[in-house]
């Protein structure tokens, strides 16, 4: 599926080289919209394996999705991305994520988010009150996984969110996106784990 991609949309797109699932599926279909400027591709897992772009795909539910969107300049892009500086967080309440990751955690309204930043990137998880464990416990996750796994590098920024509440429950809150001249690329998955694994195998 990603020969006949490359082909719709030139050697020059950027798509995953997994599909980002724990075990693969024998299931997984693919369609896109756009053009080599600005696309959206959308991955799911159906009854049965549908031809690449094919109508019935539209009906699945997609558990990732990437899209490229060019902007007009590079500065344009950079301030689509969301990027925050770690001057932001400043005076506010520590937590340790291990591997001498120290993250902020700004919460109010009842809810919590828990921020940090590496090299050119800014990663915030969120969590409410109620289920602050879990945002801690992703946060970790996450701190632990990209030990193992490295991200492209943003040419300017990129940022990170992660939402501890729905990960893995059906919406794609698990956004990883970044700037590359003008143009954003953005991976959004319904679980962390697989919004990393196809962030980190687009080429």
């Amino acid at each position: 599926m990603n020969q006949q991609l490359t082909k719709t949309l030139g050697k020059q797109a950027l798509v995953p080289q997994v599909d980002g699932l724990t075990s693969g599926s024998s299931k997984l279909n693919m369609r896109y919209s756009g053009d080599a400027a600005n696309y959206t591709i959308h991955y799911s897992v159906g009854q049965q394996a549908q031809p690449f772009n094919a109508t019935a795909v539209v009906d699945e539910t997609a558990y990732a999705t990437v899209t490229k969107t060019t902007y007009a300049t590079t500065n344009a892009a950079a301030q689509q991305v969301g990027y925050r500086d770690n001057k932001s967080t400043a005076g506010l309440p520590t937590v340790d994520l291990g591997h001498q990751i120290t993250a902020h955690i700004d919460a109010g309204a009842g809810q919590r988010y828990i921020m940090w930043n590496e090299g050119r990137w800014s990663l915030t998880v969120h969590a409410n009150m109620m289920h602050e464990d879990a945002g801690v416990a992703l946060a970790k996750q996450a701190v632990a996984t990209f030990e193992q796994v490295y991200l492209p590098a943003p040419q300017s920024v990129g940022a990170i969110t992660f939402d501890a509440i729905s990960s893995g429950s059906g919406p794609l809150d698990q956004v990883i996106q970044w700037q590359a001249g003008k143009v954003v690329y953005q991976v959004k998955a319904q679980e962390m784990a697989t919004a990393i694994k196809m962030a980190a195998s687009m080429q």
